[in-house]
């Protein structure tokens, strides 16, 4: 990229062929995270957890990953992505949550193709 190319998030359309980054800390489990995980398996999706929250954000707006699901994450390390996300022209669930800023909200970030069946998943 010469800084004059925008970046984009991919053109999934489909959770079968879907690379979908799932934050969540391994050492402590919560059901609802391994719902999610496990719903994305079911509909065969390749899940995985590939560091921090905002270079998922990064990843997903560079067309990298399709999605990026987090139930719990800080304003700090969500709305910089979010922005990215969106200007790529990918779908951005509303941040921060009804909570504003202080509280840790959920973030699901991913490519327009996916967003309403990932929606349906997250709840």
């Amino acid at each position: 990229m010469d800084g004059e190319e925008r970046i984009r998030v991919a053109e999934c359309a489909s959770l079968r062929r879907a690379f979908i980054a799932l934050g969540h800390h391994d050492r402590f489990p919560e059901p609802k995270y391994i719902a999610v995980r496990q719903a994305l398996m079911d509909e065969g999706s390749a899940v995985r957890n590939m560091g921090a929250g905002a270079l998922q954000l990064a990843h997903v707006a560079a067309g990298r990953f399709d999605a990026f699901i987090e139930l719990s994450l800080n304003a700090w390390d969500a709305l910089a992505g979010v922005l990215l996300v969106e200007e790529a022209g990918g779908y951005a669930a509303p941040f921060p949550g009804p909570e504003g800023l202080l509280k840790p909200a959920p973030v699901l970030a991913c490519a327009p193709g996916i967003a309403e069946a990932l929606k349906r998943i997250v709840g």
